[in-house]
């Protein structure tokens, strides 16, 4: 193979592979997607919103509400997007606090650390049905679009 040959292959071979890397979302990749989140009206911030495919290949997708309770959801599989499909969604958001005391009416086994120990307890900000994507019957399409949906959960659903 002569230089110049073996330069015009080395441009191809790169054109191909940056063409397949720069298009993998319109090659039946992922799609953009975006949720917003309000309680009774007013914005989510700090909710993990969960993304679960309806009888598919099992996709999944995740994102964190902002300020103004917009997420933007992305492909757990890594993907900047979300894969076409039905998708059943939950929403959760959890504080945690610590303390050097344990939460009334937990048993403590005092054979293991020493005065340092510290309790983490865990609270969910949410009606618990949210974060259930089986419970929660909210519910999103992803159809080769840009795509968006708000979900405005009551206090006692």
């Amino acid at each position: 193979m002569t230089k110049r040959n073996c330069c015009v292959f080395s441009f191809l071979l790169i054109f191909a592979a940056s063409s397949v890397v720069g298009c993998k979302d319109k090659m039946g990749g992922t799609f953009p997607m975006s949720i917003k989140v309000s309680m009774n009206g007013s914005p989510v911030e700090g909710a993990m919103v969960m993304l679960f495919e309806d009888g598919g290949k099992g996709h999944t997708a995740t994102g964190v509400t902002n300020a103004s309770g917009l997420a933007v959801v992305k492909s757990t599989e890594g993907w900047g997007g979300v894969f076409p499909g039905e998708y059943s969604v939950s929403i959760k958001k959890t504080e945690n606090t610590t303390s050097s005391t344990p939460p009334p009416g937990t048993e403590v086994d005092r054979t293991y650390g020493g005065d340092d120990n510290v309790y983490t307890v865990s609270r969910e900000l949410l009606p618990v049905k949210y974060g259930n994507a089986k419970t929660s019957e909210l519910k999103v399409t992803q159809d080769k679009k840009k795509g968006y949906a708000e979900f405005d959960l009551k206090e006692n659903p």
